[in-house]
């Protein structure tokens, strides 16, 4: 039991520094008027908010490349509406 709590302390506060590092980047990024090119598989949405632009890729094709804040609606409007978020 005890490693079970100990697991999942560890597990938010690593979520918490990953949400913290991207935050700093992404700040950096906009201060400087810089570019940053990442790959994250399955995002928080905390941290899918941070995105200006966003292009996903399914089995190499891409599927959606705009403003990361049209996405959701996007995928809403061809029938995927189904999407969750956290």
């Amino acid at each position: 039991m005890l490693l079970r709590f100990l697991y999942k302390d560890l597990f938010a506060v690593y979520v918490c520094l990953y949400v913290c590092c991207v935050c700093i980047v992404c700040s950096l990024c906009r201060r400087h008027n810089s570019i940053i090119i990442m790959s994250i598989h399955q995002p928080r949405y905390s941290i899918f908010k941070l995105f200006d632009r966003l292009t996903l890729l399914s089995l190499g094709n891409m599927v959606y490349h705009g403003d990361s804040a049209q996405a959701l609606q996007y995928f809403s409007d061809i029938g995927n509406g189904k999407l969750m978020y956290v």
